[in-house]
C-alpha cells in the first residue's frame, strides 16, 4: 500500500514540475492574455474529450477507493475547440490538482457513491484558470467509476 502511495505522490510531482516548467518557460507574464470577447456562432456546441483520470478517494490513514472519471469539454467555436484540444494535458493536470486534496469520505454518500455534483463544481472553478475565461461553457462528466483499493 505504501508503494502505490509513493507512486501516486511520484507521478504527481512528476506532473507538477512539468506544468511548471512549461509555465516559466512558455508563459513569462503567467497568464496568457485574453483576447476581446468574440460573438459566439449560433451553430450547435462542439466538445472535447480530456481522457479518462484515476483519482484516490482518501480515508482516514489510507486509500480507500480508486475513482476514474471521464470529463468533456464544451465549447462554441472551432478555435476554442482547437485551444482546449492545444491543452487538455494542462487541464487535466490541473483537475488531478483540483481534485487531489478534496476528494475523501466527506464526498461520499451514503458510505458508497461519490458526490459527482460537487466534483463537477471543482473542475468548473478549475477550467478557467487554464483556460481563461470565456473559452469553455461547460464541464461535463460523461461516466464516473469506483474501485475500492484493496
Amino acid at each position: 500500500m505504501k508503494k502505490i502511495l509513493f507512486l501516486v505522490v511520484a507521478l504527481l510531482a512528476l506532473i507538477g514540475a512539468g506544468v511548471g516548467g512549461y509555465i516559466f518557460l512558455v508563459h513569462k507574464d503567467g497568464q496568457p492574455k485574453v483576447e476581446e470577447e468574440k460573438k459566439k456562432p449560433a451553430g450547435p456546441p462542439q466538445f472535447v474529450d480530456i481522457g479518462p483520470f484515476v483519482l484516490p478517494v482518501m480515508g482516514d490513514k489510507q486509500i480507500e477507493q480508486n475513482l476514474l472519471l471521464q470529463v468533456q469539454i464544451q465549447v462554441a467555436s472551432d478555435e476554442a475547440k482547437d485551444k482546449v484540444k492545444e491543452r487538455r494535458y494542462i487541464l487535466q493536470n490541473a483537475y488531478i490538482e483540483t481534485l487531489y486534496g478534496k476528494l475523501g469520505q466527506q464526498q461520499i454518500k451514503a458510505g458508497q457513491v461519490i458526490d459527482v455534483v460537487a466534483v463537477r463544481r471543482w473542475l468548473i472553478e478549475a477550467t478557467p484558470k487554464v483556460m481563461g475565461e470565456g473559452v469553455v461553457d461547460d464541464v461535463l462528466i460523461q461516466a464516473v467509476n469506483q474501485h475500492p483499493a484493496y
